[in-house]
């Protein structure tokens, strides 16, 4: 991937996959997913992402819980029954090391950075992440956006409106 502007962007990276990290452990996964990068994308300086979200009716505390209580039902029909979802007290804490995350995370991290080529935009930001997440079909941060009862289409043009 070549940068526009490495030290800007190697910035949002940064804290994109340090705050999805750091989303993962609070809510119990040992690796970020997209859902996890749609909540680090949210608490982005540029503010897109929130605003995005905002529009949309997505509030970041109801996604969370959404995530946590799908976690609990893929665990169930496993017969494990979770303590209290991690989503009652989220503690972030920040993580070290390189960026590890589940092949869907990856997929989106490199959509977002092709919407952000589509769009011209000179930089990465939250919103570029929103389409990306809300493009998904399947998987966690799809059924957890579905059971938010977010319209997964109206996400990305709210997301899209931000691009400009």
């Amino acid at each position: 991937m070549k940068l526009r502007n490495p030290i800007r962007e190697f910035k949002t990276m940064q804290a994109l996959f340090t705050g999805a990290e750091a989303h993962a452990r609070a809510l119990g996964d040992e690796l970020p997913g997209p859902e996890h990068l749609l909540l680090a994308a949210v608490d982005l300086a540029d503010g897109s992402a929130a605003r995005a979200c905002a529009s949309a009716g997505l509030d970041p505390a109801a996604f969370r819980a959404a995530i946590a209580r799908e976690h609990d039902a893929a665990l169930a029909t496993l017969g494990i029954h979770a303590e209290p979802s991690a989503s009652a007290a989220i503690e972030l804490t920040t993580p070290a090391g390189m960026f590890r995350s589940t092949g869907q995370a990856q997929e989106v991290f490199q959509r977002a950075v092709a919407v952000m080529r589509e769009s011209g935009a000179r930089a990465l930001i939250g919103a570029h992440v929103v389409v990306a997440v809300a493009e998904l079909e399947q998987g966690t941060a799809a059924r957890a956006l579905d059971a938010c009862g977010i319209d997964r289409s109206h996400l990305r043009d709210a997301a899209m409106a931000e691009m400009g």
